[in-house]
């Protein structure tokens, strides 16, 4: 097919994306996924995470300059995202600390829009396994996720609420701090953050059987000594 530049793609190329990934709504006109919203301008562009870095390279639709294929600088267009595991390791970082009788944790999200973001029911899990020794004391999970419900108040996917729960994700350039009890007895805490696709509400009402849906992407883990 033929191409035509576009000016835009390289001067503000997050306007491309923004075709799509923004005022994501559902049918009563909910919003439940807006990253042009939560976006915070940084020197970080959207290409510098999912695409690949520039290289030099030629493109079929270009003419040919001189008898010879017309070089320039181009990206892979893989579009790697929320669906791409190596992508999730070290996206957030992970601070913990004790104070009293709770232990402390902050997500700390250095990107330009929030985590998670791109569709309503993507899931930040806290895996926490507090212990004394060699001996687990106690193990506890936080669920970092949004629930939706319809006009009669039950469960629904995204695109049918009219309702949602607390947006619980992780502000741009921003961070989020949990206090958790700790229990009698446990020396240490190892805790591990994780992402999933959806939460268990919509892999249930979807009834998605595929491993890629329950999967925990790793992002990010810590031993805690207290």
């Amino acid at each position: 097919h033929k191409t035509q530049y576009r000016d835009f793609i390289g001067k503000d190329p997050k306007t491309l994306c923004f075709v799509c990934h923004a005022n994501d709504r559902s049918e009563s006109g909910l919003v439940f996924a807006d990253t042009q919203k939560e976006y915070k301008e940084t020197t970080k562009q959207c290409a510098d995470c999912h695409m690949s870095p520039k290289k030099m390279g030629v493109a079929s639709t270009l003419p040919i300059d001189n008898g010879r294929a017309k070089a320039r600088m181009v990206r892979e267009h893989g579009f790697i995202g929320a669906h791409t595991t190596s992508m999730w390791e070290g996206a957030l970082s992970l601070i913990g600390k004790k104070e009293g009788k709770k232990l402390m944790l902050t997500l700390v999200n250095d990107n330009p829009h929030n985590i998670p973001t791109g569709f309503g029911a993507r899931e930040l899990l806290i895996d926490i396994v507090y212990q004394s020794g060699s001996t687990i004391v106690e193990q506890k999970q936080i669920s970092l996720t949004q629930n939706f419900t319809d006009k009669r108040g039950k469960d629904t996917i995204p695109h049918l609420a009219v309702k949602t729960s607390a947006d619980l994700s992780i502000a741009a350039n921003s961070e989020r701090t949990f206090a958790v009890d700790i229990p009698k007895g446990a020396g240490n805490a190892v805790v591990t953050v994780s992402y999933r696709l959806v939460n268990d509400k919509i892999r249930t009402l979807l009834e998605l059987k595929e491993k890629q849906w329950e999967e925990k992407k790793f992002i990010t883990k810590a031993n805690i000594r207290f």
